[in-house]
């Protein structure tokens, strides 16, 4: 029979390897735990949202070309009214009417082809060129860009002019941002929960993040997110996008 020493000999042993397991045991978890919770998920949310520009710019301009500053003005001044006076007949409200200062341009006669440096050359007054653009600024976005698209009728009654296309605008753009921006930042984490389910751990706290430019383009618009952002004012019809990018950490 094996005495009282040898037997106790071996339970120290058998402890003694059961600890050294346990002990491996616990380092390795410990080991992948705070391997695990140095880690993150990088991931990009986005939101999106189509909208319908509330506020319109249009602008013509007219101009005259007379031998005098004083004729220029005085034929500047009658197409001009009579402008305002198309515009209030087409429904267009006075207060939405902005006349824009008058610019003034001397004209002369062509540089001779064979002389380089005109600065030198003293050359005779011809006449003025007076322009003047008035804007109309509305919330009526419909209506004014259906006045616009008829103005060629000012042509026909001997004023000349030119016509600029419409801006389209959407006064509540920053208030969008920040609910687009909610949006994407959600849609990063729920992300970043799906990615970390499937590996068999769970997201932890936000450590980064960062929105992109917003881009508003037509609805028909197909370049996709860019770095530079776009602001596209020629739709009526828009479409808004916010990009947010993130890190969290997993656990």
């Amino acid at each position: 029979m094996p005495d009282i020493r040898s037997i106790s000999r071996i339970v120290v042993a058998a402890i003694a390897g059961v600890s050294a397991v346990a002990c491996v045991v616990i380092t390795t978890r410990a080991y992948q735990k705070t391997r695990r919770s140095g880690e993150i998920i990088r991931v990009t949310g986005s939101a999106r949202r189509e909208i319908r520009s509330d506020f319109i710019i249009w602008q013509c301009t007219a101009k005259e070309e007379r031998p005098t500053a004083t004729a220029a003005f005085a034929s500047l001044h009658s197409d001009t009214g009579r402008i305002v006076d198309y515009l209030k007949k087409q429904g267009i409200k006075p207060e939405e009417i902005v006349p824009m200062p008058i610019n003034t341009s001397v004209l002369h006669p062509p540089l001779d082809a064979n002389v380089r440096d005109d600065s030198a050359v003293s050359r005779p007054i011809t006449g003025y060129r007076l322009t003047q653009a008035i804007q109309v600024r509305s919330k009526d976005v419909v209506h004014v860009d259906t006045v616009a698209r008829g103005a060629t009728e000012l042509m026909s009654l001997g004023i000349p002019l030119t016509s600029d296309a419409p801006e389209f605008l959407y006064t509540g753009i920053d208030k969008l941002k920040l609910e687009l921006l909610n949006e994407a930042s959600s849609d990063a984490r729920s992300k970043a929960e799906g990615i970390a389910i499937s590996c068999g751990s769970h997201v932890g706290e936000l450590k980064y993040a960062r929105a992109g430019v917003t881009q508003i383009e037509a609805l028909s618009a197909t370049e996709g997110v860019t770095d530079t952002g776009a602001n596209d004012t020629s739709s009526l019809d828009k479409k808004v996008t916010v990009v947010v990018r993130t890190d969290f950490t997993i656990k």
